[in-house]
């Protein structure tokens, strides 16, 4: 199960960020003309109970009818149904998540976090290197969530404290505006999720997705 907050995070950025929605049996499609390329925005949310075999074919009419080059189904609420793991076979490659939510900060720590906030333009037009991270905030029912996105390290700067130097810049920046809620999403088979926990977030859910790019699965 996911978290109603989290849940609604997701769903409304997926929608404000789309150019266009479309209705699909179980959930909803989101298309952005502007990134044809982009799986993130380009999919299905998958939110109510329906057939493997259904959501494959509603893909397959909505990207499909928008000339789209892959197929992406988002199963929001947790793990996808029965019978999902026959579509390896057929080239899907699946993706698990872990939803983590703030529950307590090393307050002391996210002051000093020897973090800077560097705007994205900087790193636009070069290779990102070292860390990088990312926060998005939206205003829901009264309550202003954040979301840290893009933390990463690369393998040979690992072990130094930059990814934990990050994840706490960005909470106290969060906190510093007004969110009362912070989370962040980790690969449900990496190694960041057990960091994340030592920082104080806790698991409040699980989402599962699969993605079909036909061109890399026609040459092997």
């Amino acid at each position: 199960m996911a978290d109603p907050v989290v849940t609604t995070f997701n769903f409304e950025l997926a929608r404000r960020e789309a150019t266009d929605l479309v209705d699909v049996t179980g959930g909803v499609a989101v298309l952005n003309r502007s990134y044809p390329i982009s799986h993130a925005h380009n999919r299905l949310l998958v939110t109510a109970t329906t057939a493997v075999d259904v959501s494959v074919a509603e893909a397959e009419r909505v990207l499909g009818g928008a000339e789209l080059s892959h197929r992406r189904i988002d199963w929001v609420d947790g793990d996808p149904p029965a019978g999902a793991d026959r579509l390896m076979s057929a080239g899907w490659t699946f993706e698990r998540t872990v939803h983590m939510c703030l529950a307590h900060s090393e307050e002391q720590s996210s002051v000093d976090s020897n973090a800077l906030t560097v705007p994205f333009e900087r790193f636009r037009d070069t290779v990102l290197q070292v860390w990088l991270g990312e926060l998005r905030i939206l205003d829901l029912d009264g309550r202003r969530v954040a979301q840290i996105e893009d933390v990463i390290t690369l393998p040979a700067q690992r072990g130094h404290g930059h990814a934990s130097a990050v994840v706490r810049h960005a909470v106290a920046a969060a906190r510093a505006r007004g969110c009362d809620v912070v989370w962040l999403e980790a690969d449900a088979d990496d190694w960041s999720q057990h960091l994340y926990r030592k920082l104080g977030f806790d698991d409040v859910g699980r989402a599962s997705s699969a993605t079909l790019v036909p061109q890399l699965h026609d040459h092997r």
